[in-house]
């Protein structure tokens, strides 16, 4: 009789063991899936270009409409 209870012991431990690992692994896999996706960007329509960002940009359509005008004038000449 002492064998049936130990085993049945041992049985109940280890079923709980089991159940309580499982549920940690899953507790951690909704932790990671929280911490490692991205976050939502925001729309183009709130994001404003500053003013530096908007030199930048005009000074390099300038850039290439010299670089293009350039281009077309060698071709021209030869």
């Amino acid at each position: 009789m002492a064998n049936i209870t130990l085993g049945l012991e041992v049985t109940a431990i280890s079923i709980l063991a089991v159940f309580i690992t499982l549920y940690l692994l899953a507790v951690l896999i909704n932790l990671f899936k929280t911490l490692l996706t991205p976050k939502k960007k925001e729309s183009l329509s709130q994001i404003s270009p500053t003013k530096q960002e908007k030199q930048v940009m005009d000074s390099q359509e300038e850039l290439i409409a010299v670089i293009t005008a350039a281009i077309a004038a060698m071709e021209k000449s030869e």
